[in-house]
């Protein structure tokens, strides 16, 4: 790792110089915890190579954290800005992975807060009155930073953070904690990058994926596919988030089984895992088992299930969790459509949240110790993901409002009433379901190969094509600073809500490899879903690239035959705009040496 050294000038304590000392290893280091400002402002690792650093804000912090080091014995500090190489994606992406480590080890950690100040009379050991509004504690790298060190604060920290107290004294204790409680303290976090959302949780939770920047939500996603080759834990699909706008009666909400942020699982920190022992108990039966596993099918589970006779397709099931003292299993409900298979199922949300919450039950506790346990399948979604575009969802299904708060046996399961929840039952989507509604024909038109014809739908976004795409170089290598650097164009940290498409040129003299670093880039983008759609378009001359223009208006069915080159052209630009980014930048052009 690069550490952070100094030396003191003319025998004044007061001036030192700092220098960065460059793959060191040492095991005694001070670090630094604090909140980024603006980059221009921040002392880098190119500035600390050029000398270049004094004039910049960020440069004080640097000069405190190591005046401190030194009073408290240490003579190397490591700090985020500048003690990484962010031009080298593999250190990057080490550091990364390595980050809760870091802190893990270090001998002292400090925390700059720049927004509280101390009066001349505040006393050692006691907050000033606006610590706990700091934001330092608002922001999703700063958890990681505060929990792997083994002193604080304690009782501000735990009123303020949510994190028991324990852990911010043994760290160890993490891993004994459930994944809800831990999801729960990232909830009210925020990154300047939503991967950084993910990335940032890794060491928290013991798992270790490569960075992969432009994934968007996927990220928190993998995150959690990560979690569960490692753990047994149900807690991780309580999540509470209800829909964001409960629309009206006669819509499916269809979820996906795992959250798409940690704020969902801001009010799920009392969900608490079951033992083998406790499940089987409550749920009498037997035959339970926690173990479930992630599948190309979709989520390979067994779980008590049981079906409810008032809405055509709709089951409760029951996980290995609860939120309650008696340890009662909690409900989600899931949805069986006319066209799944048997024992597969969607996962679905209503006005009352995705999973039934200790305080408000749905079902009674009579009953659920008769239920048969089966193995099922939860599908995935069925496209890429977001907090306000969750899919899939159905076109209109016959969903009747339930006028009963009762629920018919199932097999031979007595009678579970309900409390009242399903009186007012209704199934609502996000609010992207003027996308998502159109997705249950494109299911159907993907079986029936008809998929053609549906393809100049304005609300479609799936992924087509690398049918005009060139095939892959798999002896492609180099250019690391050039993929980076069309990364950070196409998703840059800040990105505009308005919808305008982000382009971009290569330049440079020609056979230097522009055209194999498009293709690699392309092909890199639809293999990790960061892209859904890549049309390509050959044009060397103006013949070639009619014909390339051509090409994708046949395929997509978006003109009629003896068209106009100019009524194709335009046919085609239209739907790139239309599934194209709705992020927005100017022209970008970018030399290609």
């Amino acid at each position: 790792m690069h550490l952070l050294s100094w030396e003191t000038l003319a025998g004044d304590a007061d001036r030192i110089k700092i220098r960065l000392q460059r793959d060191t290893f040492v095991s005694d280091y001070a670090i630094l915890s604090h909140r980024w400002g603006k980059p221009e402002d921040e002392v880098s690792y190119e500035d600390m190579l050029a000398g270049r650093y004094e004039h910049k804000k960020g440069y004080a912090k640097l000069i405190g954290c190591c005046k401190q080091a030194r009073k408290d014995g240490l003579r190397h500090v490591w700090v985020d800005t500048c003690c990484i190489n962010k031009s080298s994606s593999a250190e990057l992406s080490e550091t990364i992975t390595s980050m809760f480590s870091y802190y893990e080890r270090a001998k002292m950690c400090y925390a700059f807060l720049d927004d509280v100040s101390l009066d001349d009379d505040a006393q050692d050991g006691v907050p000033p009155p606006l610590f706990s509004r700091s934001a330092w504690f608002t922001r999703g790298w700063t958890l990681q930073e505060l929990i792997a060190p083994t002193h604080w604060l304690t009782p501000t920290i735990e009123s303020v953070t949510g994190v028991d107290s324990i852990v911010l004294n043994i760290p160890a204790t993490t891993k004994v904690m459930s994944i809800a409680k831990k999801m729960s303290w990232a909830a009210r976090r925020e990154t300047t990058r939503v991967e950084d959302m993910a990335y940032s949780l890794m060491g928290i939770f013991g798992v270790y994926m490569p960075p992969l920047y432009g994934e968007g939500t996927h990220a928190f996603i993998r995150l959690q596919e990560a979690i569960m080759k490692t753990s047994n834990d149900q807690t991780i699909f309580a999540w509470t988030s209800p829909p964001a706008t409960p629309l009206g009666h006669g819509f499916e909400h269809v979820s996906t089984m795992l959250a798409l942020s940690p704020s969902q699982f801001r009010e799920s920190s009392n969900f608490k895992p079951l033992s083998l022992g406790e499940y089987n108990k409550t749920l009498a039966k037997g035959g339970c088992k926690l173990d479930y596993a992630t599948t190309n099918t979709g989520l390979s589970i067994r779980l008590p299930i049981f079906k409810i006779q008032s809405v055509k397709g709709l089951y409760a099931a029951f996980l290995a969790c609860t939120e309650t003292k008696d340890k009662v299993p909690s409900a989600i409900f899931l949805r069986a459509g006319a066209d799944t298979p048997p024992g597969h199922f969607w996962r679905t949300n209503c006005n009352n949240g995705p999973i039934e919450r200790g305080g408000q039950p749905w079902f009674s506790l009579s009953g659920r110790h008769d239920l048969a346990t089966q193995d099922i399948y939860v599908l995935p979604r069925f496209t890429s993901a977001s907090e306000q575009n969750i899919e899939p969802a159905w076109d209109k299904l016959d969903v009747e409002e339930i006028k009963k708060p009762t629920l018919q046996r199932f097999k031979s399961a007595p009678q579970l009433a309900s409390t009242g929840v399903l009186e007012h039952l209704h199934y609502v989507p996000d609010p992207g379901i003027h996308q998502l509604k159109f997705l249950h024909l494109v299911r159907r038109a993907v079986a029936t190969q008809q998929i053609d014809r549906l393809v100049d739908r304005e609300d479609l976004r799936l992924r087509f094509s690398r049918a005009t795409l060139p095939p892959r170089n798999r002896s492609f290598c180099g250019r690391s600073d050039v993929l980076q650097g069309l990364t950070d164009i196409f998703f840059p940290s800040k990105r505009s809500t308005t919808r305008a498409p982000i382009i971009c040129t290569l330049s440079g003299l020609g056979g230097i490899g522009k055209t194999q670093t498009a293709v690699e880039f392309s092909h890199h983008c639809l293999e990790h879903h960061i892209f859904d759609t890549v049309l390509w378009i050959q044009a060397d001359s103006h013949e070639s690239l009619i014909r390339g223009f051509s090409i994708i208006a046949s395929k997509f069915g978006l003109a009629e035959t003896g068209a106009s080159d100019d009524a194709i052209i335009t046919a085609v630009k239209n739907v790139a705009i239309r599934l194209g980014s709705t992020y927005r930048s100017p022209w970008r052009h970018g030399p290609f040496r």
